[in-house]
């Protein structure tokens, strides 16, 4: 936010990262951003600020899990031959977004005012959501050994296979609810290494689990900052 042009404190893009986050386990996925727009509003910026904004951030998301799930999925990915199409349709999207003659038309058009970015400041955003993939799988690992004992050679697998769901699931993106897709989705490529009762429980155990924990960081958004107003009014 920062890089594109709003100078704000950490604790406001803090608080609205963690409450917006909520708003992706609404059935239709984009209410996020929509919370994101009101909680950005009282500082004067456009909701069409904040749309063209999770947009750069949804492309780099979407192409580090892509380059994630070619490092430790292809085998998957072979596997299930509808997912190599979304693949395509998914990271073309992606790129076309980022792409600067795209980026420069969808700003005169719609009258945005935001900074540019250059391909150094894609490049640190793409390691750091590479970085965040990586943490992604390695907790989904974490949450499997609660229910059973893997070894750690499979870390591989978890980490491919949560980077490969990230990608698809935002085929789903604009429809009205895809509840439950990731569960599916994750549970199948799960059971390749697993019995598929287990691969739905701890399907479903991630999902809980990582919803309790953004509803615990955004009551701990919600405190920090209400603290710091109180010890700093305007």
């Amino acid at each position: 936010m920062n890089n594109l042009g709003h100078k704000g404190v950490f604790k406001k893009h803090f608080l609205t990262f963690c409450v917006s986050a909520l708003g992706k386990r609404l059935p239709g996925t984009i209410w996020y951003v929509a919370w994101r727009a009101n909680f950005y509003k009282e500082d004067g910026y456009q909701g069409r600020f904040i749309i063209l904004a999770s947009g750069i951030e949804m492309a780099i998301i979407v192409i580090a899990a892509a380059f994630v799930s070619f490092l430790f999925s292809i085998p998957l990915i072979q596997q299930f031959s509808y997912s190599l199409i979304g693949f395509i349709i998914v990271i073309i999207a992606s790129l076309l977004l980022l792409h600067p003659r795209i980026k420069q038309w969808i700003i005169n058009k719609y009258n945005i005012e935001i900074s540019n970015f250059d391909y150094k400041d894609i490049i640190t955003w793409f390691l750091a959501y590479v970085l965040v993939w990586l943490l992604v799988g390695i907790l989904l690992f974490s949450f499997g050994n609660l229910f059973s004992e893997f070894d750690i050679t499979s870390l591989g697998y978890f980490i491919g296979t949560t980077a490969m769901i990230g990608v698809l699931s935002r085929l789903f993106l604009f429809l009205p609810s895809h509840f439950g897709f990731g569960e599916v989705s994750l549970s199948l490529l799960l059971s390749g290494i697993m019995p598929s009762s287990l691969a739905v429980v701890i399907a479903l155990s991630n999902r809980i689990i990582i919803t309790f924990f953004e509803i615990i960081w955004a009551i701990i958004a919600v405190i920090i900052t209400r603290v710091s107003d109180r010890n700093n009014p305007k």
